[in-house]
């Protein structure tokens, strides 16, 4: 009888320890009252005319990726300048292409060269397209140029 009495007394004393310590759950907020939520806005990228766009890599205001054409016809690399609002389409090497990186006006990607053909990869200079400072060069952009 001792023994059960000594084992409710324990229970007892944690279950009132439990009751009176704090809570946490998963959706408390957090303790530190400095601590800031992060903003951010999404921006609508759009696309070449199709229905799907793809966004890669992002340097300064020019990001790249790829983007269906008009009527789904074929996937070509862009290059989109932040500041003017603008998707310009980057080209092929043959049959589709996709920018994966850009770094300053140099943007890199893979473009296949046929339907079901090889597939090589591309460098190119953004003269002219998004991501230009004042003053610089004003060429047509290209997937194969550059």
């Amino acid at each position: 009888m001792r023994r059960h009495l000594r084992a409710w007394t324990l229970v007892a004393a944690g279950l009132l320890t439990a009751a009176t310590a704090p809570a946490y759950a998963a959706d408390t907020p957090p303790a530190n009252p400095t601590a800031r939520s992060v903003h951010y806005t999404v921006h609508d990228l759009g696309t070449l005319g199709g229905t799907r766009s793809a966004a890669a890599a992002i340097d300064g205001h020019t990001v790249v990726g790829s983007s269906q054409t008009s009527g789904n016809a074929a996937e070509h690399a862009f290059a989109y300048d932040l500041r003017a609002h603008t998707m310009t389409d980057l080209g092929t090497l043959g049959d589709s292409s996709r920018a994966t990186d850009v770094q300053g006006n140099h943007v890199v990607g893979e473009s296949d060269l046929a339907t079901d053909g090889p597939t090589h990869g591309f460098t190119g200079f953004l003269r002219g397209c998004p991501g230009l400072q004042a003053g610089e060069e004003s060429d047509s952009c290209g997937a194969g140029q550059g």
